[in-house]
């Protein structure tokens, strides 16, 4: 039982470490979402470091309370149960254009981005 201890913490530390690091490209930039939301409510500390992760804590707590207040059904909801096997992709995007717009070469053309993922 003593080595679970230390275990549980290396598996979450490096869970969080890895999560963190997978934001560098928000923390390095200065026009991410929510980059610098911590100063604009007030709440830096004007060290940089702190204060990026209190934005990103911040956009995080954003995500949750939308996401938890969400609860309308739609068309293209995908059941929990489903999202293992994939059986319905998430549509993150689209967009429809019309005849020279962005490139259309014909009468109507559209853009998507979807979950599809390579299971």
């Amino acid at each position: 039982m003593r080595d679970a201890i230390p275990a549980f913490f290396a598996i979450v530390g490096t869970a969080l470490v890895t999560y963190v690091v997978s934001f560098a490209g928000w923390f390095a930039s200065d026009t991410g979402y929510n980059r610098h939301v911590a100063a604009e409510k007030g709440l830096g500390t004007g060290n940089g470091l702190l204060d990026s992760l209190h934005s990103l804590w911040l956009y995080h707590v954003q995500a949750y309370s939308f996401h938890v207040g969400l609860d309308s059904e739609h068309p293209y909801e995908a059941h929990p149960a489903g999202w293992l096997l994939q059986l319905r992709p998430t549509n993150f995007y689209y967009r429809s254009y019309e005849y020279g717009e962005q490139g259309c070469e014909v009468a109507k053309c559209g853009a998507h981005i979807l979950s599809v993922g390579n299971p």
